[in-house]
């Protein structure tokens, strides 16, 4: 009877002393809402929206590890660049979020999309796999890392303006006597 007694209190301690940890991985949650937001903010070219994702102290490295710019700056950039698109977008087909807390107890965001943009110039269609990873600390963002190839979107719009230029000169040199 004292080994029954016994195996059923082990029964009901041993599951309860269990290290409750929060769940380190998942598909789902505020801060992923929060990137799928921002993501149809900056799609839509919402900046005042897209920009309140972001904590006041917000560092964001592109293609580094050590050069980092403020949300401010970022978003000056893609101002500029979708001035020489017609369109842009990522594929909704192909988006996948994941968020992760790390040993020091850090929760990441990690993103994979594809981005597809149309030139102005010559309609040309540009698609770039993009990976950003975001860390949140009380809902914003602070830190960002964003990893992806533009080397054939900025040798399309280079030679779009070569072409462009070109083509003035060549007006000109027709108006000339």
């Amino acid at each position: 009877m004292k080994k029954v007694l016994l195996f059923a209190l082990l029964l009901f301690i041993v599951p309860s002393c269990q290290n409750k940890s929060p769940e380190r991985f998942k598909t789902a949650s505020a801060e992923i809402d929060l990137l799928k937001k921002g993501l149809t903010d900056y799609e839509n070219a919402n900046w005042e929206e897209w920009f309140k994702q972001y904590a006041d102290s917000a560092k964001i490295f592109q293609n580094t590890w050590s050069q980092f710019e403020s949300p401010e700056g970022v978003m000056k950039r893609h101002q500029e660049l979708i001035t020489k698109l017609l369109s842009y977008s990522f594929d909704k087909e192909n988006l996948f979020f994941e968020q992760v807390i790390d040993d020091k107890g850090r929760t990441w965001v990690n993103f994979w999309g594809l981005w597809t943009g149309k030139l102005k110039a010559n309609e040309k269609i540009i698609e770039i796999p993009v990976h950003l990873n975001f860390q949140f600390i009380n809902g914003k963002i602070v830190k960002e890392y964003g990893y992806w190839d533009t080397i054939q979107l900025y040798e399309e719009l280079k030679k779009a303006e070569f072409v462009s230029s070109h083509k003035v000169a060549e007006e000109d040199s027709k108006m000339a006597p």
